[in-house]
């Protein structure tokens, strides 16, 4: 197996309705990228969602919420590639995450 370009960290909270649809789409958009959901106190189905992706994905689970800060600090830390951070309010597009 080989490390990832890019690491791309998902910060989530109660998703369950759209988490498939962001982890399937930077999939898809960012070849050789892994992507990191951290679920961050979800009450709702969002790591079971997530789970279900093909793909290169890691999904971590809070059973606490810790708030988006420690969520991509954990993601960080679990990341294999060079990191960058994607949610509804910082929408990560390729140049941003510096990939070409």
């Amino acid at each position: 197996m080989s490390v990832p370009k890019l690491s791309m960290i998902v910060p989530a909270h109660n998703e369950e309705k759209s988490i498939q649809k962001t982890v399937s789409g930077i999939l898809g958009k960012i070849r050789g990228s892994e992507v990191i959901v951290v679920c961050d106190g979800c009450t709702d189905r969002t790591f079971d969602e997530a789970k279900k992706v093909r793909g290169k994905a890691v999904v971590i689970a809070f059973n606490g919420r810790m708030g988006k800060g420690a969520a991509i600090a954990e993601g960080t830390g679990t990341a294999t590639g060079r990191q960058c951070v994607s949610d509804r309010r910082l929408r990560a597009s390729r140049a941003l995450c510096g990939v070409d």
